[in-house]
């Protein structure tokens, strides 16, 4: 996997964990099938990131950086599904016909997903903003509930620990 600063580490994860979990809940019920596809997910989309991640100019390269599935597969998440042999048609059963992800700095991924022809925001979090606004413990319960676990629900923990004792 390509050099990458820790905070790309924690993004990319939270994005293949996310779009893991819907192949894992959808039916792809091999382990080592969804580790292989997440690992090589997670290298696609460092090596892709590689020269398009500028934290100073968050928004700068953001459309580069948007992983998307509109009725058609998004090209890495193809790639990395090839690995394991699931074919486009499988793929598409197990994923959402619609889906947007926004892997940027500093804005804290937003997820939707687009079901019966209505937008569903999963999350989105502009670190800028939402920590002022919103009650920290119901944050984190909700996306426990939403079962976003991992790298970026101990990311968001730690920012809201740190937010809560800094004055």
């Amino acid at each position: 996997m390509p050099e990458v600063p820790a905070t790309w580490e924690a993004k990319i994860a939270a994005a293949v964990s996310f779009i893991s979990k819907f192949l894992r809940t959808q039916g792809l019920t091999s382990e080592r099938q969804l580790q292989t596809f997440s690992q090589s997910l997670q290298e696609l989309l460092a090596e892709h990131y590689k020269h398009h991640w500028f934290p100073e100019k968050p928004c700068k390269g953001s459309g580069y950086r948007c992983i998307r599935i509109n009725h058609k597969m998004d090209p890495l998440i193809g790639q990395a599904a090839q690995r394991i042999g699931l074919s486009s048609q499988e793929l598409f059963r197990l994923l959402p016909s619609e889906l947007t992800l926004w892997v940027d700095p500093y804005e804290w991924d937003l997820f939707q997903i687009f079901k019966d022809g209505r937008k569903i925001t999963i999350i989105s979090i502009d670190k800028e903003k939402a920590f002022d606004k919103i009650q920290h413990p119901f944050m984190t319960r909700t996306l426990s509930k939403l079962q976003i676990e991992g790298n970026f629900h101990n990311l968001i923990k730690t920012i809201c620990k740190k937010k809560s004792t800094t004055p």
